[in-house]
């Protein structure tokens, strides 16, 4: 809604935000487009609306993903094709390389050695397709993960792999991150979202971590 934008507008004012990737906004309606040009006037928006399957009028929504290039970086940019509601990916070009930019929204971790992966594999087999694809790109995927590596089961071990196979690494490799989502009880916390840089970006990236504000309406913090 518009306190929620307004909140994030002044996150972005305050930390000088040039790219901006968000998930799970939960509009489904074609005028999503539309709306998030309204709220965020000074930037670029790519919207992919949330996704229900049909016959599912109620209930969460996957994907709902949007992302925002502030106009005056004046970089290029070019759509991906995505067969996935949960991704959407464009193509940055800067000076010293282009960059392929995928914006994510992963099922959850039910925390089982055995459910049914179908929609974690094909999520995963998306991006390596994207990835593939796109090889010419250095890679940054901003996601809502729901992958903390600090667990051992089905779910986290097939990300795991995945990340791996692709010669990615998380931004929090290396340093001492408390928590980026808070769990409905108000006391569990969780580091389920990341960013995902091709390994040689990572020497570039001066300083990371998630923001704690108490008037956050979210549970996930901003990272």
């Amino acid at each position: 809604d518009t306190v929620k934008c307004r909140w994030v507008r002044d996150l972005a004012s305050e930390f000088d935000v040039s790219f901006c990737a968000l998930q799970e906004h939960f509009k489904t309606v074609k005028t999503t487009e539309q709306w998030f040009r309204q709220q965020f006037r000074e930037y670029y928006s790519f919207t992919t609306p949330a996704h229900r399957l049909p016959g599912v009028d109620t209930g969460r929504g996957r994907g709902g993903l949007v992302q925002l290039t502030l106009r005056s970086e004046e970089v290029e940019r070019a759509r991906v094709q995505v067969n996935s509601p949960r991704l959407q990916a464009q193509i940055l070009t800067f000076t010293a390389c282009k960059l392929l930019w995928i914006n994510g929204y992963m099922p959850c971790d039910p925390q089982l050695q055995d459910f049914d992966d179908t929609e974690l594999v094909s999520t995963l087999s998306e991006i390596e397709i994207i990835i593939a694809a796109h090889s010419d790109c250095e890679v940054v995927i901003a996601a809502d993960m729901n992958w903390d590596s600090s667990r051992d089961n089905h779910f986290t071990r097939t990300v795991a792999r995945t990340v791996d196979k692709l010669g990615l690494t998380s931004v929090w490799q290396g340093r001492n991150i408390d928590f980026t989502h808070t769990h409905t009880d108000g006391k569990s916390h969780s580091t389920l979202d990341h960013f995902l840089l091709s390994r040689r970006l990572l020497e570039l990236v001066v300083d990371c971590g998630p923001v704690h504000r108490g008037e956050n309406l979210s549970r996930h913090c901003p990272i």
